[in-house]
């Protein structure tokens, strides 16, 4: 009788999953699996999942330029929302859109966040024009 015991895999030897299949396309799930001690199914969700990841990170990036396009704000709060809506939307159960994944996705993509300047922050007061205006 065979003993299934259950193996947990690290974040980074997901990554090297993934990471193996993109450089050898070739390479059989079950090869995968047998290296890293686990059935080939546990193998095929890792990688499922990684497309899953890739299609919502391109999601959220087209959503992001058509923003900017369409001069529209966004903010950090919105950033987040919009980031778990397309979790959702491609049922990632375990997308967590923590302040540390934030910075993280603005570094990555050169994203800052800055204080926009009207052009009636920098008129001068009401006062002042009925001044200059009596001044005339």
């Amino acid at each position: 009788m065979t003993t299934l015991f259950s193996v947990i895999l690290s974040a980074a030897q997901k990554h090297d999953i993934c990471q193996a299949k993109k450089i050898n396309s070739n390479i059989k799930n079950i090869d995968l699996a047998s290296k890293y001690q686990v059935e080939k199914s546990t193998i095929t969700d890792i990688l499922k999942e990684k497309e899953l990841q890739l299609k919502r990170k391109k999601a959220l990036e087209l959503w992001i330029d058509n923003a900017f396009n369409s001069s529209q704000d966004i903010d950090g709060h919105i950033l987040k929302n919009k980031a778990k809506f397309f979790a959702d939307h491609f049922l990632i159960d375990d997308f967590y859109y923590s302040d540390s994944w934030l910075t993280s996705f603005k570094k990555c993509h050169r994203l800052c966040q800055f204080k926009k300047e009207s052009e009636s922050a920098s008129a001068p007061p009401i006062e002042q024009i009925e001044n200059d205006q009596l001044a005339l």
